[in-house]
């Protein structure tokens, strides 16, 4: 309440974006709000956990809280030691150096085309609900069940709010509007929001880039003030998807200019706009056309900054327990790639095992590994991800490293590539052939 009283009508707009300018006189820094740290922080010198469908496959809360944890740990170490050498990923390529995380990713498969069904937990939303809160709760830092420390270690996000699970297919997903029914809304779709509110607390949520019965969800009133703070009592902010507030006019055309865009957006209950600043550019014309108020966009700015005090960003540095956390200290350590090597695991599912195949054993002569993924690392990776310092070992070096290092066992390599395979990456292992037969050919099989 102090700093908003402080702070100018434009300095406050200013703060309303991802790439939030420092205010000099007030003592405030520039911040980057963006980081992608979806299933690990999204940086080279990370730890990767399995995508969302895997962690979704373990069900298991405990592993989950756990994931998040470790992963609200690493984010919090590399911003400290980002910080520490004056960096505070202001630039808007420093994505993973921030302590807001944008995840989880909880929305619901409900179309098996979805390409982003590999980046979500589930199609259930009593599933979803239960390893998001845990997974929040983990990131955060407060216990799995009601402890809440004095900071959060980081603050997660819930995406996207609501009703999202499509790319292209009706139609592309800036201008797609779902047709929704009150039953269905309550009993599908919000369960995962509800639970991430409620019982996780979670900092902010994403609005998402679709509209719902006609209305883009980064503009309807009853979607943000209502439900989420008139009804479920959430004190978090809300940010769009990139770029999505400036769609209310650019894609859904819901508006007849930007300006209108501003307002509406701002009213319905935004408060930060993720992308650009196409939207908050306009806001005081929307101000000076009386469409919205400065009491909006000082309730928007005061949101922000209650989460980055929660966080303890303008605190003395020895207050944060979390500060202690440092790239050496936490970061790969063997800890958390026990714990993914752990959630990996649990992911798997063996439907049969016919004539005891597995557990492979040593004294085979001979193993195939066939499939355009075999030799491909990257593939393994999963969406918003870094290949790690570490490197990427691909099916086939595991095998090989499972049943030791024998050249004989693998006589060759070969993948059957095709123009514009998904994930190709030119000289990565393995030798083109020009069918399956060649490829059987060069196997030796």
């Amino acid at each position: 309440e102090a700093l908003a009283k402080q702070a100018t009508l434009t300095e406050q707009i200013a703060q309303l974006t991802n790439s939030a300018p420092s205010i000099v006189r007030l003592g405030i820094p520039a911040y980057q709000w963006l980081n992608d740290d979806v299933h690990g922080v999204r940086r080279a010198h990370a730890t990767f956990f399995p995508d969302g469908c895997g962690l979704g496959a373990m069900w298991d809360r405990e592993t989950m809280f756990q994931v998040g944890q470790a992963i609200g740990q690493e984010a919090r170490a590399t911003h400290n030691s980002a910080t520490h050498h004056g960096d505070r990923g202001e630039d808007p390529r420093e994505n993973g150096v921030g302590i807001t995380m944008y995840s989880p990713n909880m929305n619901l498969v409900r179309d098996p085309r979805w390409g982003r069904a590999q980046g979500v937990y589930t199609e259930d939303p009593v599933l979803g609900s239960e390893l998001t809160a845990q997974f929040v709760r983990g990131a955060q830092g407060t216990g799995p069940t009601d402890e809440e420390p004095r900071y959060l270690q980081v603050a997660a996000c819930c995406k996207h709010y609501a009703a999202y699970d499509l790319e292209t297919i009706p139609v592309d997903r800036h201008h797609f509007s779902a047709t929704v029914d009150s039953r269905n809304m309550w009993e599908t779709y919000l369960p995962v929001f509800e639970a991430c509110v409620d019982f996780a607390k979670v900092a902010h949520i994403m609005c998402s880039y679709n509209a719902i019965n006609g209305v883009p969800t980064c503009g309807d009133p009853k979607l943000l003030n209502g439900i989420l703070r008139d009804q479920w009592k959430w004190p978090g902010f809300v940010v769009s998807d990139y770029d999505a507030w400036a769609q209310i006019y650019e894609t859904h055309n819901y508006c007849p200019n930007m300006t209108c865009a501003a307002a509406v957006g701002l009213n319905a209950g935004m408060d930060q706009e993720g992308g650009g600043t196409r939207a908050i550019n306009q806001l005081q014309a929307a101000i000076d056309s009386h469409m919205t108020s400065p009491e909006a966009v000082a309730m928007a700015f005061k949101r922000l900054f209650r989460v980055r005090l929660e966080l303890g960003m303008h605190d003395p540095p020895t207050m944060v327990e979390w500060n202690y956390l440092t790239n050496d200290s936490i970061i790969e350590g063997k800890d958390h790639l026990a714990l993914a090597r752990d959630a990996a695991r649990k992911a798997m599912t063996l439907y049969r095992n016919e004539n005891k195949t597995l557990p492979l054993s040593k004294d085979i002569k001979k193993v195939a590994v066939i499939g355009l993924g075999a030799s491909m690392g990257p593939l393994l990776l999963g969406n918003y991800a870094v290949p790690p310092d570490h490197g990427i070992p691909t099916i086939l070096e595991g095998i090989q490293m499972a049943l030791g290092e024998d050249p004989s066992k693998f006589k060759g390599q070969c993948s059957q590539w095709e123009n514009n395979t998904d994930y190709f990456v030119s000289g990565e292992g393995g030798v083109s052939s020009w069918g399956p037969e060649d490829c059987c050919r060069l196997c030796g099989l």
